[in-house]
């Protein structure tokens, strides 16, 4: 939960960025720290779980980073407007 809603409810800009699911395994390996020859001997349910964690890191950070730009955006704009006498 951020500010009273669920995580996957907020939406963030997509980077446009499209990759395999190959790559996401191996990158969810690097982030707990282990080889991904490692992380594909595990499981299909462990796998799918470590995944999903990685995922939901990805997803939270994301939204983190955006809520900072838009606050940031938010508290240029007031400056601007103070300088202007708009407000």
């Amino acid at each position: 939960m951020f500010r009273n809603r669920p995580i996957d409810s907020f939406r963030t800009p997509s980077s446009g960025i499209k990759y395999t699911i190959e790559l996401e395994k191996s990158l969810a390996a690097q982030w707990w720290g282990m080889e991904l020859q490692r992380f594909e001997s595990l499981d299909g349910i462990e796998q799918s779980r470590l995944l999903a964690v990685y995922q939901a890191q990805n997803k939270i950070e994301a939204v983190l980073n955006n809520q900072e730009r838009l606050n940031t955006n938010r508290q240029a704009l007031v400056k601007k407007k103070k300088r202007s006498g708009s407000v």
